[in-house]
């Protein structure tokens, strides 16, 4: 089978949740399919600016396609939309005045209709250079893998293979999951593959009509980390004591305004020397405190050093759908701390045993000093992580769940129109 994989950015310097997993679902099933990425020029997933070069390269054996973006995404323009959506959708059902809410019967869903889709304009990235090409070569591929639901990529290009188009949604409870404009793509999906259970129940809550797709809760791989040594990665970087650790993009859309909040305060309340250090691309300020350290994007062999000589690791995003950061600590054996505001990171660390969750400050406070005092319980949940990711992410259980999803051998699935 030829399979084309569709994703907004791709690379091995790409830093993402949902990019990673698409690059490394495509290189494992590179060995079961002809495998071909199209993806766009784009590195930084905040403009799209084009930044790789345009045409086919190979990497780790699997042929990427890339394309050049219409135009890079104008930000504040972008954030402005998006705060207008926002208030829109706080307002409702409060109290309005009778020429309010007459206005918003008549005229509301029209306005809602066309600020949507002009935030997916904004939102991007935008290249007819790939949906001319998706559309020209749409028929030498047996099925179709859009990765995220929620980019231009997606939401533009697969009316061009309804008939063999998968989705890989990587959803989370954020306000753009709530945009009518995504019952187009889940409509026209043939199969899903969510990563876990609780992202199925979110998409299947917000869109009851999916329940009767083809479907696998599959996730991704883990394999054995690296050979790497703890005590090269503290010299390398000048580290000394004990450090937790945080690993992804440093952004306030993934938590980090509370964390470093918590963390200084933290750090003020107890007089602890324990350092926090960052792996990963900011695209915030962070603050200047001795003991925050960030080491930028560093390689695969530094970040497992890292993370195998952390006290633990600390996974504060509110919207994730899967985090492959928390089988990479179990991996290195190491127990997490984890928000409880985002229900996939609570229901993963519950499943695995692997560490604790915390809400307010107390919680975050008592949280650290539980896995940095008492080292019994802490390697007893890192013990617990390991065994549970061998367990339950293993390569060949993922790889049988797309090939079983994605098969020729299947009946073909009737287009069937979903109410709206």
């Amino acid at each position: 089978m030829k399979i084309a994989m569709i994703a907004m950015r791709y690379g091995k310097e790409v830093n993402g949740g949902a990019e990673l997993l698409c690059r490394l679902i495509a290189e494992r099933m590179q060995k079961h399919w002809d495998v071909e990425v199209l993806t766009t020029c784009a590195l930084d997933y905040m403009t799209w600016r084009n930044e790789y070069a345009p045409g086919l390269e190979i990497i780790n054996g699997v042929k990427v396609r890339r394309f050049p973006n219409d135009v890079e995404r104008d930000v504040p323009r972008f954030n402005h939309y998006y705060e207008k959506l926002a208030k829109r959708r706080q307002s409702q059902g409060k109290p309005r005045g009778l020429f309010t809410a007459l206005f918003e019967s008549v005229f509301g869903p029209i306005l809602q209709f066309w600020l949507e889709r002009f935030w997916m304009y904004l939102q991007g990235p935008r290249s007819t250079a790939l949906t001319k090409y998706l559309q020209a070569h749409r028929n030498e591929y047996d099925a179709c893998i859009f990765v995220t639901y929620c980019y231009a990529t997606t939401y533009y290009n697969i009316p061009l293979v309804r008939d063999k188009a998968y989705i890989i949604p990587a959803a989370h409870d954020d306000l753009c999951f709530y945009f009518d404009l995504f019952k187009r793509p889940f409509k026209l999906a043939r199969g899903l593959i969510y990563s876990t259970p609780e992202e199925r129940s979110l998409v299947e809550q917000r869109f009851p009509f999916v329940s009767r797709l083809p479907h696998r809760i599959t996730g991704i791989g883990v394999d054995s980390p690296p050979e790497c040594d703890s005590e090269s990665f503290r010299r390398k970087f000048i580290i000394e004591g004990p450090y937790v650790i945080y690993v992804g993009r440093i952004e306030p859309g993934k938590g980090c305004v509370e964390l470093f909040d918590f963390f200084q305060r933290y750090v003020a309340d107890t007089g602890s020397q324990l350092q926090l250090v960052l792996l990963g691309k900011a695209v915030m300020e962070i603050p200047q405190h001795p003991q925050i350290r960030a080491l930028g994007f560093v390689s695969e062999t530094d970040k497992y050093a890292g993370l195998s000589g952390a006290e633990c690791l600390i996974m504060p995003s509110p919207y994730e759908s899967l985090s492959i950061v928390l089988l990479e600590a179990w991996m290195s054996n190491i127990p997490v701390l984890v928000t409880a505001t985002c229900d996939v990171l609570k229901a993963q660390t519950t499943r695995a045993q692997g560490g604790l969750w915390y809400k307010t400050y107390e919680e975050f406070k008592d949280g650290i000093n539980t896995l940095i005092g008492d080292r019994q319980r802490a390697d007893s949940m890192a013990s617990s992580g390991r065994a549970y990711t061998e367990k339950t992410y293993k390569w060949s259980k993922i790889e049988s769940d797309y090939l079983s999803l994605i098969s020729k051998t299947e009946e073909a699935i009737p287009l069937v129109a979903t109410p709206s």
